[in-house]
């Protein structure tokens, strides 16, 4: 399963660390539902993630405007917070496309809470970037570091 994630790209899985406690107590400022994209190995590609106010959620990733040949799949994710640090940790396949694995990453809510950015956890991978969306609008993009 590494090897297919490492030579088609890796499925983004946000995870970063933190108690299950941490979660109940602030997973209502990640709530809602952000879009942005994450690189690895196959390229920019597009996500979108919908979190509930009890910490638990969903990803949808696919094509990229700049990467249209990505396969879209879809899983649940569990979200921690500790102090800025977000994790999202992988949970169940939605919709699974061949060849891809879930992978973790590290990330930052931005002080005006408008942003998710940091680093996918495998060495094919690099950065990642969410932004809130209210009414279906962009609200803000920050971009992670490479």
């Amino acid at each position: 399963m590494l090897h297919s994630c490492l030579a088609r790209g890796c499925l983004l899985g946000l995870a970063l660390g933190c108690s299950l406690a941490s979660v109940a107590v602030r997973a209502d400022e990640v709530s809602g539902e952000w879009s942005g994209y994450y690189t690895c190995a196959q390229g920019q590609t597009a996500f979108t993630l919908t979190v509930d106010a009890t910490g638990y959620g969903t990803i949808e990733f696919g094509p990229h405007q700049d990467n249209p040949n990505i396969p879209s799949g879809a899983y649940q994710v569990t979200v921690g917070i500790e102090a800025a640090n977000v994790r999202l940790d992988a949970g169940e396949w939605i919709t699974r496309p061949s060849g891809y694995a879930t992978v973790g990453t590290d990330g930052v809510l931005s002080d005006d809470k408008q942003a998710i950015t940091g680093r996918v956890d495998n060495a094919s991978c690099s950065t990642f970037e969410l932004s809130r969306q209210e009414d279906g609008k962009d609200e803000k993009t920050v971009t992670g570091s490479a």
